[in-house]
């Protein structure tokens, strides 16, 4: 015999009314999830029926209208839904709803829709009763074909009622007074091929009536039309004929057929104005169902609108009176009806369209109900709650306590509402509650945990009113009071847990007044003190919780730890959080305790989540939200056979695998996400039972199946500075399977809406995005914020990521993506930068070509001057003998002029100087015009910007010529050293203040350390400033605001050591290899967008190359670069 009692957490008065469901079906252990399985396994109803559970859709959670004609699911997930008023689409957490527009001819032609198909194209074709539409889904628009009486290729009738893509890609349109039409070349819609077929009285072959209610094309892809009248229609292309098929079986007939299916045995299932037919393809015999009053097995009475077969070959029928399921094995039906106790009841017993999407969910459209849904999951757990109208049913909502007999019936615990006996064979519930002039009855009505012991005796622990014993045999109730004054009695009478030991003898947990045990040979309670600081007493006086270890421990969760009670010593050791100690308890308050199959001790708290106990080292490991967990109040635990751990708390079921450590949640389907203490039970064949506030749950965990389910995530809106737009028309050729939009740089502010699409719990779906290039990890948001916007972002390149979790919280690994281009403006394009910098090369080539001419017109004037003048001498030789003095003179002349053509050719050597000089000027007069302008105060925002730009790229130039200057100086004219003596430390000290400015604009700071007041060096401080210039300058260029630059001067034997390291992304090897070449610009970037001529450290190593000194590199990437000088004490 297996008994166990489990505890209820809240005491609550409050009942939601639901019809039960019996428990007398057993459940076998590899339960299959189709749903007549579920629905035989789970358990029936009192009345016999079995029960679905719905989920709904109406006018308040924003569908346009609550009469629904068609359903479908297009190829992306959405589904649609048409109504009297209005065109819906839904994304699992709202409907977009579209509407006619008298000033729209793009707008759908009537709010009321019949029939909605997609097409292998991915159009949506929608029947109206003002025209037949196809929408496309990417623009938006409708593209309507209309009945125009002068145009014998336009639809026979406005009236639209059925429609279908056949297998070669043609659309059947059924009219509603219009007959039937065939729409070839679809492709050119609306100028289409269209052919009538219609009612000819005199011709038997003919379409038996023009009121086409639904068309349908089977395996052998033959076209059947369903017709008001006494006829089926099949179709003969090869005649364009119908032959005509009465639904007539031996004993009744069928008329006016509404919709028409096909199962896996080539048999027609027929809905029709007075029941439903079966047409066996082969043989054409019709079988008729006809509703019968004297049979509630029968089908429902009155007209069928819509019969499916679903994924698992199960019949669906909607009728005027009810949805109905066909039992194949029985041939007969079962009906659902609505309930307004019920509310997982369907909403209307007027179903009109039913449809399965890719998930297994069943959708019903109802007259006047709006939308009803079902999942197979839904019917995973089955739930038993109080209905008040059924005097069979439970008498109570607030389940806290469960004891199984050896025969398989229950015992109940109910809060408020006594105890209830469950007798398997009849499925009935018999109430046992307290009266207070019947003596054999209960002490009082707020049972809060039983026990079924070994001899047959029931024992209940009521709240306040003491302890009870039924005698399950002779019916008769002892009672147990308390009285805190008389030894040998309880000493409180707030019952909350009950266990038995080895020797039958009972330990009783109390609400204040701690733990008690009751002697049964001698008749006598005894309880124990508490107090938390003395080892023989409890440390808490609210006991919750009590596990009985063997015959030496006994193990209780109060309000104040867990206790842990040696019988042989008779002392208590208590486990307590301490919040500086993860291997303690997580939580003081012990709820649940509960001890596995594997013998671990696991823990329930409230607040502190599950624990496992290391009895070897007094240790604990904690499990909390973030492990999976789905809330961190335990109320109470059970183990399968498989040795899972189930888990009830204040936010619906966990499963726990201890050896993966993965969970796995739930909260469809159950009684409600909050459990009661300890209210659990565990049956012999392996069911669950879980009490809570409105009833309890009962399962068989084998019938649990995984959801594998993994919806992509889809972006439902995609808006710019809050205006939707279709993401169709920002759309440009990507270079791989990934979407690609591009924007433009007045467009950096989107926003995205996004959904999974998946319709079973979405809103137990989480979601997470990124945006790769800007967001450097994923942004985890729930079902209710499925929106992330951006603001201002750069030009550039980025990737969005989506993902989801599956409805239990398990991220799923098919993220979808969409690449976003944003492009820079026009000024910081490629090709604009191209054509600058093509300017200025073409600016600085012209001048040089000037300049060279010049030089050498002048360099041929004086060559073609020497010339005559040495004729001349020749001519005057003899003058010239006789004139030594004017000879003399004129060959100092001609001395003089041929200096004069050296310097010239040292002035084409040097060109590049000399072209930085020329250049410099003119960039000076456009300095001194642009300070004009500025103070002129009358620019706008953009002549500022571009003011700015000027200034920035002048001053970039500036700095280029200088140090062109600089270098051609030092390779031209060998600079001179002017060595002198004075206090290197001093020196450093004063050339820092001129960087004071620069390190504050960079909201940087400076770290000086010197060995030495009195260093003294002789060298030449011009160019020891010029060297410490750069090399300071770089440091500050490269490190980020808020850095620390250090400089450090150390005095050696023969030299000074001047250290300055700064905090940049440093240099690699390949850089150090060639950063004292000319023009080398270095794979690092000045963090503030500083400018860099690429001669700063060619012009240092000249310089320290100058001084006899050397420069050392010391970097690594990531952490930075020191750049240390040796300068010489004394140079001559």
């Amino acid at each position: 015999m297996k008994y166990t009692a489990c505890r209820p957490a809240l005491r609550d008065t409050g009942c939601d009314y639901y019809y039960e469901m019996m428990l007398n079906q057993p459940i076998c252990k590899n339960i299959l999830l189709s749903l007549f399985v579920l629905l035989v396994h789970i358990g029936f109803a009192v009345q016999g029926q079995p029960t679905l559970g719905f989920k709904h859709l109406s006018v308040k959670d924003g569908l346009s209208q609550s009469n629904v004609n068609t359903i479908i699911q297009d190829r992306d997930g959405y589904i649609w839904i048409g109504t009297f008023d209005g065109l819906n689409k839904y994304d699992g957490y709202k409907f977009t709803v579209y509407t006619n527009d008298l000033n729209d001819n793009t707008s759908i032609p009537s709010n009321f829709v019949t029939k909605i198909i997609e097409d292998r194209h991915g159009y949506l074709w929608m029947g109206t009763t003002y025209g037949l539409t196809r929408f496309n889904k990417e623009t938006g628009k409708f593209t309507t074909l209309f009945h125009d009486p002068n145009n014998a290729n336009s639809i026979s009738n406005n009236s639209i009622w059925s429609l279908l893509e056949d297998t070669e890609g043609n659309i059947w349109v059924g009219t509603f007074g219009g007959g039937l039409n065939l729409l070839e070349n679809t492709e050119n819609f609306p100028n289409v091929k269209v052919t009538r077929y219609l009612n000819e009285p005199s011709n038997p072959s003919s379409l038996s009536q023009n009121w086409v209610m639904d068309i349908y094309e089977d395996h052998n892809k033959d076209i059947w039309v369903a017709t008001v009248g006494e006829y089926l229609n099949q179709f003969r292309p090869q005649t364009k004929t119908f032959d005509r098929i009465h639904l007539a079986d031996s004993l009744s007939a069928n008329t006016s057929v509404w919709s028409i299916a096909e199962d896996n045995k080539n048999q027609l299932w027929l809905g029709t104005e007075t029941g439903l037919s079966r047409l066996d393809l082969n043989t054409k015999l019709v079988h008729n169902y006809l509703h019968d009053s004297t049979d509630s097995t029968s089908i429902s009475e009155g007209q069928i609108r819509a019969i499916l077969f679903d994924s698992k070959n199960n019949l669906w029928i909607s009728t005027q009176n009810g949805l109905n399921i066909y039992n194949k094995n029985n041939d007969n039906f079962t009906q659902h009806l609505q309930d307004d106790f019920d509310a997982w009841s369907i909403s209307s017993d007027e179903a009109w369209t039913i449809y399965e999407d890719k998930d297994g969910t069943i959708w019903i459209g109802t007259y006047s109900g709006g939308i009803s849904y079902f999942h197979p999951s839904y019917a995973s757990f089955g739930h038993v709650a109080y209905n008040p109208i059924n005097p069979k049913g439970m008498h109570g909502s607030n389940v806290t306590s469960f004891a199984e007999d050896p025969n398989g019936n229950l015992w109940i615990g109910l809060d408020h509402a006594g105890l209830d006996f469950y007798n398997k064979q009849t499925g009935e519930y018999t109430q046992y509650s307290a009266a207070e002039k019947n003596p054999n009855s209960l002490s009082g009505n707020s049972v809060m945990d039983i026990h079924l012991d070994n001899q047959g005796f029931l024992w209940i622990g009521t709240y306040n009113t003491g302890l009870n014993q039924l005698n399950t045999r002779t019916q008769n109730i002892t009672h147990y009071p308390s009285n805190l004054a008389t030894d040998g009695m309880l000493n409180n009478g707030n019952i909350w847990t009950i266990k038995e030991d080895e020797q039958s003898n009972l330990w009783i947990g109390t609400i204040g007044g701690g733990l008690n045990h009751y002697n049964r040979t001698t008749n006598q309670f005894s309880n124990f003190g508490w107090g938390f600081e003395d080892s023989t007493t409890l440390s808490n006086e609210n006991v919750w919780s009590i596990l009985l270890e063997g015959d030496s421990l006994v193990w209780i969760g109060t309000s104040n730890g867990l206790n842990r009670y040696d019988l042989k010593t008779k002392h208590f050791k208590t486990y307590t959080n301490n919040p500086n100690d993860s291997t303690t308890i997580s939580n003081h308050k012990i709820q649940t305790i509960f001890q596995d199959s594997q013998n671990r001790l696991w823990i329930g708290t409230q607040g502190g989540g599950l624990n496992l106990t290391h009895r070897d080292t007094d240790t604990f490991t904690s499990y909390h939200t973030q492990d999976g967990l789905a809330n961190e109040n335990i109320s109470s635990i059970l183990e399968d056979d498989h040795g899972n751990l189930w888990i009830s708390t204040n936010e619906g079921l966990s499963k726990f695998n201890p050896t993966t450590k993965e969970f796995r949640n739930f909260k469809t389907g159950l009684q409600s996400n909050q459990f009661n203490l300890e209210s659990c039970l565990k049956l012999e064949d392996g069911r669950m039972l879980f009490g809570g506030v409105n009833g309890y749950n009962i399962f068989h965990p084998d019938s649990i199946q995984e959801n594998n389910q993994s919806s992509a995530v889809t972006i439902t809106n995609f808006l710019i500075f809050n205006k939707p737009i279709p993401l169709s028309t920002l759309k440009v050729e990507s270079r791989d399977d990934i979407p690609t939009i591009r924007l433009d740089h007045t467009q950096s502010v989107f926003s995205i809406e996004f959904s999974a699409l998946n319709y079973i719990d979405a809103d137990q779906i989480q979601y997470a995005h990124r945006l790769y290039n800007f967001e450097s990890e994923w942004v985890k948001t729930g079902a209710d914020r499925r929106f992330v916007s951006y603001t201002n972002i750069p030009a550039g390149e980025y990737l969005l990521s989506l993902k989801a979790t599956n409805t239990e919280g398990v991220w799923m690994n098919n993220a979808s993506h969409l690449r976003v281009i944003i492009a820079p403006p026009w000024w910081l394009t490629w090709w604009f930068r191209i054509a600058t910098v093509t300017s200025v090369l073409i600016f600085i080539y012209f001048s040089y070509q000037l300049r060279m001419k010049l030089i050498y017109n002048q360099k041929k004037s004086l060559e073609e001057e020497v010339k005559a003048r040495t004729a001349e001498v020749v001519k005057q030789k003899e003058e010239l003998e006789l004139q030594a003095n004017i000879l003399t003179r004129y060959n100092q002349e001609i001395l003089s002029k041929n200096a004069l053509l050296e310097d010239l050719h040292r002035q084409k050597d040097g060109m590049v100087g000399v072209v930085a000089h020329d250049l410099r000027s003119p960039l000076n007069n456009i300095k001194g015009l642009i300070n004009l302008v500025t103070k002129s105060g009358q620019l706008n925002d953009e002549q500022t910007r571009y003011v700015q730009l000027i200034t920035r790229l002048l001053n970039q130039g500036d700095l280029l010529i200088s140090d062109l200057l600089y270098v051609n100086g030092i390779q031209q004219f060998d600079i001179q050293l002017h060595p002198r003596e004075f206090n290197i430390n001093e020196y450093i000290t004063s050339w820092l203040e001129n960087f004071q400015s620069d390190l504050k604009d960079k909201q940087q700071k400076l770290s000086l350390k010197t060995q030495t007041a009195t260093a003294i060096i002789r060298t030449d401080q011009e160019v020891l400033r010029r060297i410490l210039d750069n090399l300071f300058t770089n440091a500050m260029k490269f490190s980020e605001k808020g850095a620390t630059i250090h400089l450090s001067l150390v005095e050696k034997s023969d030299y000074f050591k001047i250290s300055i390291t700064d905090e940049g992304p440093g240099i690699s090897e390949a850089d150090q290899e060639k950063m004292f070449e000319m023009f080398q610009k270095l794979s690092a970037k000045p963090t503030a967008g500083e400018s860099s001529s690429g001669l700063g450290l060619s012009i240092v190593k000249a310089l320290i190359d100058k001084l006899t000194g050397k420069i050392l590199v010391h970097s690594v990437l990531g952490e930075g670069t020191e750049f240390e000088l040796r300068i010489p004490k004394r140079i001559n």
